[in-house]
């Protein structure tokens, strides 16, 4: 028989496997952080490259312009639609001026 009770050689497989997953779960902690940390670096690295140009977009003067030619041509159809027909147009529908 050995020297050892067997409470005793129990408590120390029990504090073995402990150690060894707690070591295990180190290691595949550390292996999982090392790899996203360079995703992670990629992506921060693209977001800043997407405000910047955002922001470069934003306050240059060709988006400026393209808005208020995009606004002005808005507000000229908007304006067409609700001034009334001049006198001597017709503007009344296909169908009715053919009837």
């Amino acid at each position: 028989m050995s020297d050892l009770a067997t409470w005793a050689r129990v408590l120390i497989y029990a504090a073995g496997a402990i150690a060894s997953a707690v070591l295990l779960y180190a290691v595949v902690y550390l292996a999982v952080r090392t790899a996203l940390r360079g995703a992670q670096a990629e992506q921060r690295t693209a977001l800043r490259r997407q405000e910047d140009l955002l922001r470069s977009i934003s306050t240059s003067a060709e988006y400026v312009a393209d808005v208020a030619d995009a606004w002005a041509e808005a507000e000229a159809a908007r304006r067409a639609d609700a001034s009334p027909p001049a006198q001597g147009e017709d503007h009344a529908p296909a169908r009715q001026r053919s009837e």
